[in-house]
């Protein structure tokens, strides 16, 4: 994901750390609402044998619907988890691979 920080870097960091929750809570409650929603698709897909395709390919469109639903709840537990250790500034992912990955995005922006 793209994030532009201008305006967050020159806030004080008790203000980033509240619109840093902000984001997060936002985050769980729209990752939870694509769950609600996609478990009903999900049964309904699996217990109707839904298939998407004419003739000879058809599909079963459960798998790609249970991506979403597992996806979801992914989402959700790594928010949760983010948001529980934000008032200790500890992050899950290790500042060397945040590093790594943000320089790979610079240097494929810079190719460009």
């Amino acid at each position: 994901h793209l994030k532009s920080t201008v305006l967050y870097d020159h806030m004080p960091p008790r203000m980033q750390k509240v619109i840093v929750g902000i984001s997060l809570a936002l985050g769980i409650v729209v990752f939870l609402l694509l769950l609600y929603s996609g478990w009903d698709f999900l049964m309904k897909a699996f217990a109707r044998g839904e298939y998407e395709g004419d003739g000879g390919l058809r599909v079963p469109t459960w798998p790609a619907r249970l991506t979403i639903v597992v996806s979801s709840i992914a989402m959700v537990l790594i928010q949760v988890r983010q948001l529980r250790r934000l008032p200790t500034g500890r992050s899950i992912v290790p500042d060397e691979v945040a590093t790594s990955v943000e320089s790979l995005v610079e240097e494929s922006l810079a190719k460009d």
